[in-house]
């Protein structure tokens, strides 16, 4: 999902209570906020010594002690609007959640999907494992001739 998925989102349903799941079922507990918006760029070079750039928005999430209400799609939308006007969101990059707590490792968590009813938006998160990036192209491998490489395109050097 991308930065501006998300906002068109929560501008679809700005009553609607915003809630964050990740895997097994376990919601991020009532009193969350949004702490932190940033935008990342990663300048990286794949196994394959082939280089890469990308952007992406994280989100963090911080565990509120004694908040008061729960966070509104609305209220989101404020906060992304506050963080827009100082520095310019990625609203072509996907978009990203970080939250953990004294029971769920602090994670950098990806849209799974996102359901909207009886007034709440729920997003479901999860953590992508990590992957080879030639070895999801077959035409290309990291390493080794191209008589290697048609043997095995699971392995990198």
């Amino acid at each position: 999902m991308t930065t501006s998925d998300f906002i068109q989102l929560l501008d679809e349903s700005p009553d609607a209570l915003l809630t964050f799941r990740v895997p097994g079922g376990r919601a991020v507990p009532y009193g969350y906020h949004i702490t932190e918006i940033m935008n990342v760029q990663i300048n990286s070079v794949d196994c394959g010594g082939r280089a890469d750039a990308y952007s992406r928005q994280v989100v963090q999430l911080w565990n509120g002690s004694g908040a008061s209400e729960q966070l509104t799609a609305g209220k989101a939308r404020s906060i992304f609007k506050r963080v827009h006007a100082v520095r310019p969101l990625l609203v072509d990059s996907e978009i990203f959640f970080e939250w953990g707590d004294d029971r769920t490792q602090t994670a950098t968590w990806s849209v799974e999907r996102v359901e909207v009813e009886d007034g709440t938006v729920r997003v479901d998160l999860q953590v992508r494992q990590p992957v080879c990036k030639p070895s999801l192209e077959i035409a290309s491998a990291c390493c080794g001739s191209a008589t290697e490489r048609s043997v095995s395109t699971k392995a990198c050097c």
